[in-house]
């Protein structure tokens, strides 16, 4: 994944700085005959359970740490008629202190899960709505990969909370999903 698309880079051999978070554009063809809406979930599968060594130097996160699943991106209620979500269209830089609710037209942004990871941090602690890319531990063993999933739905809406995750949208994929389709990338600050 090119770095305009992470939410952080690297800018010196020991340091991170803030990346463009430029969210990349997904399109979609061929769905259902019956599809009424879709959603959108990128995750990463792969980040350490435990945080709190996350970047410290001199500490190494091993291969085989514990992992969890990150979510960077939830879309809902998509119009499967408008086709794609255009590069740079719900995201173009970090926004320090979150973003505000994402309703655009022809779909709907939930949280992600910066929301949670960096509420202990009094600069950057807020709601994070919408798309906000990649930034894996520097001191990771393991290599990071982003899962862009498509859900052909069968109703639609699914009449989500104003304030929701994927933690809300996941248990209604099995009742309402027709079909999916992914595609995955990876990043690292190292070649």
């Amino acid at each position: 994944m090119p770095s305009k698309f992470a939410f952080a880079k690297k800018d010196s051999p020991e340091g991170l700085c803030f990346s463009d978070n430029v969210n990349p554009e997904i399109a979609w063809k061929d769905i259902p005959s019956a599809t009424r809406s879709l959603v959108l979930i990128c995750r990463d599968r792969h980040v350490p359970v435990d945080l709190t060594k996350v970047n410290l130097p001199g500490v190494v996160i091993p291969k085989n740490a514990l992992r969890r699943d990150f979510y960077h991106w939830v879309v809902a209620d998509i119009n499967p008629d408008i086709g794609r979500i255009p590069e740079g269209s719900v995201s173009k830089c970090v926004t320090v202190g979150g973003k505000r609710s994402q309703h655009h037209d022809g779909f709907i942004e939930g949280l992600n899960d910066y929301t949670e990871v960096l509420k202990g941090d009094q600069t950057m602690s807020g709601h994070y709505f919408g798309y906000d890319g990649p930034s894996p531990p520097s001191n990771d063993e393991k290599l990071h990969w982003y899962e862009f999933n498509l859900y052909a739905l069968s109703v639609p809406s699914l009449n989500l909370p104003e304030t929701f995750s994927a933690y809300d949208v996941i248990p209604l994929l099995q009742k309402h999903c027709l079909g999916s389709a992914s595609i995955m990338t990876n990043y690292a600050y190292a070649p």
